[in-house]
């Protein structure tokens, strides 16, 4: 899947409750890449969407999540031509998110040419 208008995202939740607590701590994420820009950078945030975001129900709003905004240049971005070698993107400061909220995942670049593997509940993966 291609950066389409040069960003892409995941929405993700986080469900079930730890014994008194009412969230978990992101501190890094990891993306696989197909093909990359060899000058410009690429970057991941988190952003909340619904309630926790101004985008609307599962729309990615424009605010990020403190501390959640990393960008990589080119030469630490891994890429693979089957998915098996990952990027990780490591946030500067774990990243707090609440239970039973929605979550937006956004990669972004300049670049039109940054390319990431997805996967499809139910799909065949590749190997």
């Amino acid at each position: 899947m291609g950066l389409k208008g040069n960003t892409a995202g995941a929405n993700f939740s986080i469900l079930g409750r730890r014994r008194n607590s009412p969230g978990r701590f992101i501190t890094s994420i990891d993306v696989f890449f197909s093909e990359k820009d060899e000058r410009l950078p690429v970057f991941m945030e988190i952003r909340g969407t619904g309630p926790e975001g101004d985008g609307g129900l599962g729309v990615p709003g424009t605010k990020t999540l403190p501390f959640a905004r990393i960008v990589l240049e080119p030469s630490n971005i891994n890429i693979s031509d089957d998915g098996s070698v990952a990027t990780k993107f490591t946030f500067p400061s774990p990243v707090y998110v609440k239970n039973q909220n929605e979550y937006a995942m956004m990669l972004g670049s300049s670049s039109p040419k940054y390319k990431v593997w997805i996967s499809r509940m139910g799909e065949t993966d590749i190997g």
